[in-house]
Parts: structure tokens; sequence; C-alpha cells
């Protein structure tokens, strides 16, 4: 099997939490040029371990239009407290994992093309 090269392996990490995936990509390559969560602990947990960054405090619902610079890929790890057994099992419509559907508006405006995002056909069934 032969591997596809990425010439510009970078990324933009939504719901960034303390920068664990970036922490991963980096060492396959990849630069973080955007990372954005709501939470200020996560943050300052994040520019402890990365410096001073690209990390933006906001909340994925508040935000029409932040700047986002062009990237190869779009992460995201969506909250799962609403859908966890753990959890509060408000489902999809709960606050934390109603940002799934928020973020795909975000991208959808972005001039992202989300059809080729490996969880939107998942998404829609919903």
């Amino acid at each position: 099997m032969s591997e596809t090269r990425v010439i510009n392996k970078t990324v933009i990490d939504f719901f960034a939490g303390i920068g664990l995936v970036r922490y991963a990509l980096e060492r396959r390559g990849w630069k973080e040029i955007f990372a954005l969560d709501h939470s200020h602990q996560k943050s300052a947990i994040y520019k402890h371990h990365f410096g001073e960054s690209v990390y933006y405090i906001e909340d994925v619902h508040n935000r029409q239009s932040f700047h986002v610079p062009a990237a190869v890929l779009a992460h995201a790890s969506f909250p799962c407290t609403d859908t966890s057994v753990a959890g509060s099992r408000a489902g999809l419509a709960g606050p934390g994992s109603s940002a799934f559907g928020a973020l795909f508006v975000f991208l959808q405006n972005y001039r992202m093309n989300v059809r080729h995002l490996c969880c939107w056909k998942m998404w829609k069934a919903f």
C-alpha cells in the first residue's frame, strides 16, 4: 500500500482541551495553526505545554465569525458528557453535545466541504 504524503501538514483543532491531539500530531509532522476551546483552565495547561500559542478561548456556539486560517485538516474532540452513560444522558440536544452541530454550521460557513468529514453521514442520520 502506498502512503500519501501531505506537504503542508496544517491542522485546526476545535475543542482542543489541553492539547493532547496537538501533542500527538506534532510527532507526525503536523503543525497546529488554530485551537479553540471554551475553558480558561484547559487553556492554561495548553499554554504551559506549548507556550504562547494559537489557542482561543471561545464557545463555538457564540462565535459567528472568528478568523480561522486555512488548513489541511480540521479536528474536533466533541464533548461526550451528554451522551455518556456516566454523563447526563441528554443526548445530542444536550448543551455539550450540541457543540457538534454548531461546529458543522461553522464549517459550512467556513468554506469547508463537511461531506468529507468522517462523521458527517453519522450526524445526518440522527
